[in-house]
Parts: C-alpha cells; sequence; structure tokens
C-alpha cells in the first residue's frame, strides 16, 4: 500500500511541477514583455507614487529608474535622412471597446490594421489618450498625445504618436467622447466607428528612435515613431479627456546617447 501511496505522491507532484511550467509558459505568451503590471504595485502621476519614484516601488519596474532608453523625450532640432517610408493601414472597427483604466482612456478594436516599416509588419492592438502630450518637438508641447501601440509576431512593439494641437472641432472623436466610461475599470463596448485610421494626419513624415514604455514597468526595446504633422481637436474635446484622465504625462526623460532620426519628406 505505502508504495502505491509513494507512486501517487510522485505523480501529483509531477502534475504539479507541470501546472507552473505550462502557466508561467501561457502567461509569458499572454504578456511578450514578461512583466504584469496589473499584479505590481499601484502608481500615479503625483505623490509617493509618482514618475520619480516608480523605479522604488517594485523591482517589476526598474526600468523606470534605471533604464538608458527611457521615453517620452524631446525631440530635438536634428538633420533629415533617408528613412524608409510608413505604411499604415488601420481599419474603421466597430466593435469597440472603450476602458478607463485609471490612468488613461484605452480603446480597443477587432479589426486592427497594420503598420510595415523597413520589412517588418506590426498589428495594431489598442490606442490611448495623453493630456498633455509626453513628446515635445523642439522644446514645444501639444496639448495631448494619442498612441497607437502595435507588435510584430516576435512580440516587438512599435508605438506610432499622433500629436493633437488645439483648434477644430474634430468629428471623428465625437463616438469615443459620448461613451467615455466615467468610473476607474469599467468599459463600454459599442458598435461604433472608432479606429485610429480616422486620427491619422493626411502628411506621414516621422520622428523615429527607440525607447520605452512611458508607465510602468517601462520596458526598453519600443520602437516609437512620431507623426510630424499634427491633428487638431477643439478645447472642448481635450477638455473632455484631461478632465477625466487628469495630468497623465510622464515627464521628459534623458536622450543619453541614442539617435533621432527624421524622414525627409
Amino acid at each position: 500500500m505505502s508504495y502505491f501511496l509513494r507512486k501517487s505522491s510522485y505523480l501529483g507532484l509531477l502534475l504539479a511541477v507541470f501546472f507552473l511550467v505550462f502557466s508561467s509558459t501561457n502567461a509569458s505568451a499572454e504578456n511578450p514583455h514578461g512583466v504584469d503590471d496589473k499584479h505590481g504595485p499601484e502608481w500615479s502621476y503625483t505623490g509617493v507614487s509618482g514618475p520619480d519614484r516608480w523605479g522604488e516601488l517594485s523591482p517589476l519596474y526598474a526600468d523606470c529608474g534605471l533604464g538608458m532608453d527611457q521615453s517620452p523625450i524631446d525631440i530635438p532640432n536634428i538633420d533629415f535622412a533617408l528613412l524608409p517610408d510608413i505604411k499604415i493601414k488601420y481599419f474603421t472597427s466597430r466593435a469597440l471597446k472603450i476602458k478607463n483604466m485609471g490612468h488613461t482612456v484605452r480603446v480597443d478594436y477587432k479589426d486592427h490594421g497594420t503598420l510595415e516599416l523597413d520589412g517588418t509588419k506590426f498589428y495594431a492592438s489598442e490606442y490611448h489618450f495623453h493630456t498633455p502630450s509626453e513628446h515635445f518637438i523642439a522644446g514645444k508641447q501639444y496639448p495631448m498625445e494619442i498612441h497607437v501601440v502595435n507588435r510584430d509576431d516576435s512580440g516587438r512593439v512599435a508605438v506610432v504618436s499622433i500629436l493633437v494641437n488645439m483648434g477644430e472641432k474634430n468629428p471623428n472623436l465625437e463616438n469615443i467622447i459620448e461613451f467615455l466610461p466615467m468610473r476607474v475599470g469599467s468599459d463600454l463596448v459599442r458598435g461604433v466607428k472608432a479606429g485610429a485610421n480616422m486620427f491619422l494626419p493626411d502628411f506621414r513624415g516621422y520622428y523615429t528612435y527607440m525607447g520605452s514604455f512611458t508607465t510602468p514597468p517601462c520596458k526598453e526595446n519600443v520602437k516609437w515613431i512620431i507623426l510630424k504633422q499634427p491633428i487638431e481637436m477643439s478645447k472642448g474635446q481635450i477638455d473632455a479627456f484631461s478632465e477625466l484622465m487628469r495630468k497623465n504625462n510622464r515627464p521628459l526623460q534623458p536622450l543619453n546617447e541614442r539617435k533621432v532620426s527624421a524622414s525627409i519628406d
């Protein structure tokens, strides 16, 4: 009898180990960056959990304090270069989720679309908003910035940044403003048009550099593409976001030894 008990215990241990390995592998597949920031400590844009302290809040957030390739940055006055054209084919989707993340408003949609750059195809997954802008252009900050997050098949990330000036009312933003979820953690799903293609400017000239995510865990090796031509939104539209999200821009980070390039067009 003891033999069978020992054998049963041994099999149980093997199953437990297999479950742990499978769970870890599955989690890594769901999160290619290796960190689930939902399980990390709370962070904010002010006070003791603000940007200056992110790197001290958890070992998971170490890159926020120690990373040398952090974002955002002030794009300097730089010489133009012959850069590859970017091919953006974002689609308009009617299956939309607008979620109040607490730190931002995020829009998820099914028909993501693609970004092609230098022979690599990335797939758009979501976009979100920052007020005011996180990136500066030659010392100028903008009232808002939209980040469209794209990933390739290997998990590499490219973020398209769309800067926003205050000006004419943007009709493409009205669907999102109408269904903004006011409570943190809540989301609304509506059959409305809200693909990232509706926010793209006509001119596709861009700046590019290697940086990081601008929120914890601040993981690096992110390809940034900042479109040169800003779009316009009205003061009322920008205020609708800023009143909900408050000030949610990370301060500028040192450029260090990184190279920033700008397309000729």
